[in-house]
């Protein structure tokens, strides 16, 4: 019953007060910006793309086992989350216009295990992917890169990521097998470099390396994207405090060496 209750695009549509989200989304970007002071303040914008695992409603098992037997009712849900991440994505796109948001915006959602995606690719290329790509419309139309978040084993999803829209990824668990050569001579559905988040994992590289190794792993990076992908030394995952002081210091030394 819940599901059959949620508004449709055009209702949603109606409803959306433009102006008053984007007075909202400056207001909170000027004044987080300020903290920062001289560090850019790029929030993650992860509303900002339909969602797929509406796993809260259900929990895991019990939602995908709706995707078997009702897909129709589960795309309901992804068209509503759909439109109103094309909402969020137009005051995002003036704030980027504006000069008050970098050309670049990270999201995504965790569709992906250690094997791959948790959903068939028929559904994704059915129900959801179409859903995402209008999503993006605004975001592309100002010259914004996309950048998706990828936990897990995003690999078989990556090209049909690209023909979306999104321009780049972040994450890189190399512990299910993404690496940086698998994804560096990829290009956009333009035709250009991928932009990278990365590579430096939280759980394999930054808890246990010790600062010497882990430069040696920014250079390296550095060297597999030269002339093959646009590239920001990132984190696969949240910094934890279990990743000590003097790693994080040696990402930084290493750009700067």
């Amino acid at each position: 019953m819940r599901i059959e209750r949620a508004p449709d695009a055009d209702a949603i549509a109606k409803r959306f007060d433009f102006e008053a989200a984007y007075q909202k989304f400056v207001e909170e970007l000027i004044d987080y910006q300020r903290m920062c002071g001289e560090m850019l303040f790029m929030p993650a914008q992860w509303d900002n793309i339909p969602r797929i695992l509406f796993s809260d409603l259900l929990g895991y098992e019990a939602f995908l086992t709706l995707i078997g037997l009702y897909p129709d009712r589960v795309a309901k849900l992804i068209e509503a989350s759909a439109a109103e991440a094309y909402l969020r994505n137009t005051v995002l796109a003036k704030a980027i216009e504006e000069g008050l948001y970098p050309h670049a915006v990270l999201f995504g959602e965790d569709i992906c295990n250690q094997r791959g995606p948790m959903i068939s690719p028929d559904f994704l290329k059915r129900y959801y992917l179409p859903q995402l790509a209008h999503s993006l419309e605004p975001l592309l139309k100002v010259g914004c890169r996309p950048v998706w978040h990828s936990d897990g084993n995003i690999l078989p999803m990556v090209d049909m990521l690209i023909d979306c829209g999104i321009q780049g990824f972040q994450g890189f668990q190399t512990e299910c097998g993404v690496r940086l050569e698998s994804l560096v001579g990829k290009r956009t559905s333009e035709g250009q470099k991928l932009l990278i988040f990365g590579p430096l994992s939280v759980a394999t590289e930054l808890t246990r390396l010790p600062p010497e190794q882990i430069k040696l792993r920014v250079r390296r990076a550095i060297e597999i994207c030269i002339e093959n992908a646009d590239l920001v030394i990132f984190t696969s995952n949240t910094i934890n405090p279990d990743v000590p002081l003097e790693n994080i210091y040696a990402m930084y030394e290493a750009l700067c060496d």
